[in-house]
Order: C-alpha cells, then sequence, then structure tokens
C-alpha cells in the first residue's frame, strides 16, 4: 500500500513538472512577439510619413531593405539606414522608401523625403527644383543656397536684386515685383541710367537712382509733362517753362 501511495505521489510530481514546462513555452512564444513589435500591432500607427493605417506587423522585423514591407510602429527602427517606412500615395501596405527619392509635389511630411530636399508641410508636397516645373501654391526648394522663385509653373532663380525673377514683392531685396514678375527698383534705389525699365511704376532711372519720373525744381515743363507733387510749372519769358514751388 505504501509503495502504490508514493508511486501515486511520484505521478502527480511529473504531471506538475510537465504542466509548468509547456506553459514557460507558451510565454516564451509570447514573449518573442512582443520583442518583434511594441505595442498594439493591430492598432492604427502613424508612419514617418503618410497617412495613418491599421497595421498587423506580425512576423515584420526591424531594419527592412527598400521596398520591404515594414512595421510602421518599429519608428525609426522600421527600415535599414537612409530608408524610411510610410505608407504614400494610396497603400494600406507600409514599404520602406529610399530618402531624397519623392518627386516634385509628389506626398511628403519630411524635407528628407524630397529629392528636392524640401517638403511643404502645410501642404504635404515636395517643393520643385530650380529650373523645374512648379506649382505656385508649393513653391520651389533653395538648394546650396540658390533661391528660387515659381513664376509661369517653372521655378527660376533669384537674388532678389533689380531684374531678377519674382512672384511677390518680398522676393525682392529693394525693390517691388512688378506685373511680369521682375523685380523693379523703389524709389531711391540704384538703378542703371540706360535702362528705364529697371524702376518702379511711375519712376524713372535718373542720373542712376530711381526717382519720379515727373520733372523736378527747375526742369522743364509744359504740355503733358507735369511737375512732381509740390511743385508748379511755371513759364518763364522768351525761355519756355520750368517747375518751381512758386512762379512768383
Amino acid at each position: 500500500m505504501k509503495s502504490f501511495e508514493r508511486s501515486r505521489a511520484g505521478l502527480t510530481v511529473t504531471l506538475s513538472l510537465v504542466a509548468a514546462l509547456v506553459g514557460l513555452g507558451a510565454c516564451t512564444a509570447g514573449g518573442g512577439a512582443a520583442d518583434t513589435v511594441p505595442g498594439d500591432a493591430g492598432a492604427a500607427a502613424k508612419s514617418d510619413a503618410g497617412a495613418a493605417v491599421a497595421q498587423d506587423c506580425s512576423g515584420l522585423p526591424s531594419s527592412q531593405a527598400v521596398s520591404q514591407p515594414c512595421c510602421l510602429a518599429l519608428g525609426i527602427d522600421a527600415c535599414g539606414a537612409n530608408l524610411f517606412c510610410a505608407a504614400f500615395d494610396g497603400r494600406t501596405q507600409p514599404t520602406c522608401y529610399l530618402e531624397r527619392s519623392r518627386l516634385a509635389l509628389e506626398e511628403c511630411t519630411e524635407d528628407r523625403q524630397c529629392v528636392s530636399g524640401a517638403c511643404n508641410d502645410d501642404l504635404g508636397q515636395c517643393k520643385s527644383m530650380p529650373g523645374a516645373s512648379c506649382d505656385a501654391k508649393v513653391g520651389c526648394a533653395t538648394v546650396e543656397g540658390t533661391r528660387a522663385v515659381c513664376v509661369e509653373e517653372r521655378c527660376q532663380t533669384t537674388e532678389g536684386e533689380i531684374g531678377d525673377a519674382c512672384a511677390r514683392d518680398a522676393d525682392c531685396t529693394n525693390g517691388t515685383c512688378s506685373a511680369d514678375h521682375r523685380c523693379v527698383g523703389k524709389e531711391g534705389a540704384t538703378c542703371d541710367t540706360w535702362s528705364n525699365d529697371q524702376c518702379g511704376e511711375g519712376l524713372c532711372c535718373q542720373r542712376g537712382t530711381c526717382a519720379d519720373c515727373r520733372p523736378g525744381e527747375g526742369e522743364s515743363c509744359g504740355g503733358s509733362v507735369e511737375c512732381r507733387p509740390g511743385l508748379r510749372c511755371c513759364r518763364l519769358s522768351g525761355s519756355g517753362s520750368y517747375c518751381y514751388p512758386s512762379c512768383n
């Protein structure tokens, strides 16, 4: 009888050990999945680029290669060096893209994704390179210090000097933007005496300076030629008409 009791007790211990080992194996398997993908794999995750998508990351490792599927929840570790994980252009499966691979006007969320190195954060589109076609709302990128503005659907380089391309007054360093999208000088700006188109509306280049086109004090006037504000066109006996503060 005692021998039977000992055998039964030994069997009970053996079964308990087996159950414990099975439980440990299940925990280890669950732990492996958690090590691969942090967080709730079924939840909607947002990549470092692209729209939020609901993704099951089961079996997706980190540091994936270009064009391989990637897990958004892994963040910067989702893809290898110089790559980023995104779900662009309506994709439902995120994939690894090369940095600087997104073309002008394509979807983006960061500068490093665009060929031009510049993303319009408000519109989520890549800016265009100098010399390339463009959309004025998205704009042009500044590349290696070379600034460009979108004029007539093309990025034209500019330094903001008189005669340079512009899309608005702010693009000109010492002038305004004309109707034909060129920087023209304000009153007092330096200009080329032989190029009156360098000065703004109503201004002419006089002695190398943009000034009111109307004649100043002591200058000839008459007919359709009016004097500058504050001056009157006075006719002098036998010598024509000239601008003066008073004709007395």
